[in-house]
Protein backbone atom coordinates (compact mmCIF):
# COMPACT_ATOMS: atom_id res chain seq x y z
CA UNK A 1 0.00 0.00 0.00
CA UNK A 2 1.22 3.25 -1.22
CA UNK A 3 -0.22 6.85 0.25
CA UNK A 4 0.58 10.49 -0.93
CA UNK A 5 -0.17 13.45 0.82
CA UNK A 6 0.40 17.04 -0.36
CA UNK A 7 0.39 19.27 2.88
CA UNK A 8 0.00 23.16 2.02
CA UNK A 9 2.69 25.00 4.68
CA UNK A 10 5.68 26.69 4.79
CA UNK A 11 8.29 23.87 6.17
CA UNK A 12 9.74 24.56 9.56
CA UNK A 13 12.17 22.70 12.01
CA UNK A 14 11.60 21.49 15.27
CA UNK A 15 11.72 24.27 17.86
CA UNK A 16 14.10 23.60 20.97
CA UNK A 17 11.98 22.23 23.94
CA UNK A 18 11.46 24.42 26.87
CA UNK A 19 11.39 23.77 30.33
CA UNK A 20 9.95 25.02 33.02
CA UNK A 21 10.31 24.03 36.92
CA UNK A 22 7.99 23.26 39.39
CA UNK A 23 9.50 22.62 42.95
CA UNK A 24 11.30 19.96 42.11
CA UNK A 25 9.68 18.66 39.07
CA UNK A 26 11.16 19.79 35.62
CA UNK A 27 8.79 19.13 32.79
CA UNK A 28 9.50 20.06 29.16
CA UNK A 29 7.02 21.44 26.39
CA UNK A 30 7.02 22.83 22.52
CA UNK A 31 7.06 26.19 21.76
CA UNK A 32 4.03 27.72 20.47
CA UNK A 33 5.15 27.86 17.03
CA UNK A 34 6.13 24.15 17.01
CA UNK A 35 3.00 23.66 18.57
CA UNK A 36 0.93 25.21 16.11
CA UNK A 37 2.79 23.74 12.66
CA UNK A 38 2.64 20.51 14.24
CA UNK A 39 -1.38 21.07 14.34
CA UNK A 40 -1.48 22.31 10.93
CA UNK A 41 0.12 19.40 9.39
CA UNK A 42 -1.56 16.43 11.88
CA UNK A 43 -5.11 18.02 10.33
CA UNK A 44 -4.30 18.27 6.92
CA UNK A 45 -3.29 14.85 6.60
CA UNK A 46 -6.31 13.75 8.60
CA UNK A 47 -8.60 15.49 6.33
CA UNK A 48 -7.20 13.16 3.41
CA UNK A 49 -8.28 10.01 5.20
CA UNK A 50 -5.11 8.33 5.81
CA UNK A 51 -4.94 4.32 6.65
CA UNK A 52 -2.74 3.35 9.06
CA UNK A 53 0.48 1.59 8.39
CA UNK A 54 1.74 -1.37 9.89
CA UNK A 55 5.09 -2.75 9.86
CA UNK A 56 8.50 -1.34 8.26
CA UNK A 57 7.80 1.78 6.30
CA UNK A 58 9.37 3.64 3.24
CA UNK A 59 9.18 7.38 3.34
CA UNK A 60 9.66 10.13 0.81
CA UNK A 61 9.63 13.75 1.46
CA UNK A 62 10.00 16.93 -0.18
CA UNK A 63 10.36 20.08 1.61
CA UNK A 64 9.34 23.14 -1.16
CA UNK A 65 11.00 25.71 0.37
CA UNK A 66 9.74 29.07 -1.06
CA UNK A 67 12.07 31.05 -3.31
CA UNK A 68 13.27 34.63 -1.79
CA UNK A 69 13.01 37.35 -4.42
CA UNK A 70 16.36 37.41 -5.19
CA UNK A 71 16.29 34.21 -7.15
CA UNK A 72 14.33 36.37 -9.68
CA UNK A 73 14.47 39.14 -12.22
CA UNK A 74 12.42 41.47 -14.59
CA UNK A 75 12.39 38.21 -17.31
CA UNK A 76 11.54 35.46 -14.27
CA UNK A 77 13.66 33.17 -12.31
CA UNK A 78 17.12 33.44 -13.07
CA UNK A 79 19.35 31.08 -14.55
CA UNK A 80 21.45 30.46 -11.75
CA UNK A 81 19.15 30.19 -9.23
CA UNK A 82 20.18 27.69 -6.72
CA UNK A 83 17.48 24.43 -7.24
CA UNK A 84 18.31 23.25 -3.67
CA UNK A 85 17.82 24.51 -0.08
CA UNK A 86 21.25 24.99 1.93
CA UNK A 87 20.12 27.35 4.70
CA UNK A 88 18.06 26.88 7.62
CA UNK A 89 16.23 25.16 9.19
CA UNK A 90 17.94 21.60 9.09
CA UNK A 91 16.46 18.98 7.19
CA UNK A 92 16.64 16.50 10.49
CA UNK A 93 14.55 19.49 12.77
CA UNK A 94 12.39 19.59 9.14
CA UNK A 95 11.85 15.43 9.47
CA UNK A 96 11.26 15.40 13.24
CA UNK A 97 8.17 17.96 13.06
CA UNK A 98 6.66 16.32 10.63
CA UNK A 99 7.30 12.48 12.46
CA UNK A 100 5.94 13.82 15.22
CA UNK A 101 3.01 15.28 13.45
CA UNK A 102 1.87 12.05 11.63
CA UNK A 103 2.86 9.58 13.95
CA UNK A 104 -0.05 7.82 15.87
CA UNK A 105 -2.35 8.63 11.86
CA UNK A 106 -0.24 7.05 9.29
CA UNK A 107 2.05 4.46 11.71
CA UNK A 108 2.13 3.80 15.01
CA UNK A 109 5.37 4.63 15.97
CA UNK A 110 7.96 6.87 14.39
CA UNK A 111 10.42 4.25 14.68
CA UNK A 112 8.48 1.92 11.90
CA UNK A 113 10.28 3.85 9.40
CA UNK A 114 12.92 1.65 8.02
CA UNK A 115 13.85 3.71 4.49
CA UNK A 116 13.75 7.77 4.50
CA UNK A 117 14.70 9.67 1.73
CA UNK A 118 14.38 13.57 2.24
CA UNK A 119 14.63 16.38 0.23
CA UNK A 120 14.99 20.35 0.54
CA UNK A 121 14.49 22.40 -2.32
CA UNK A 122 12.98 25.83 -3.79
CA UNK A 123 9.92 26.25 -5.38
CA UNK A 124 7.08 28.59 -6.34
CA UNK A 125 4.81 26.63 -4.38
CA UNK A 126 5.62 26.01 -0.46
CA UNK A 127 4.72 23.01 0.76
CA UNK A 128 5.95 19.27 1.99
CA UNK A 129 5.07 16.39 -0.43
CA UNK A 130 5.20 12.94 1.38
CA UNK A 131 5.19 9.50 0.19
CA UNK A 132 4.59 7.04 2.79
CA UNK A 133 4.83 2.81 1.50
CA UNK A 134 4.80 -0.51 3.55
CA UNK A 135 7.95 -2.34 2.56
Amino acid sequence: MRQEFWISTIPTGQGRPRFYRRGNFVGTYDPETSKGYKLDIKYQVMDAHPVKMQGPLTMTVDFCMPRPKAHYNAKGLKKDAPHYHEKKPDIDNLIKALLDSVSGILFDNDSQISVLLATKKYSEVAGIKLYIQEV
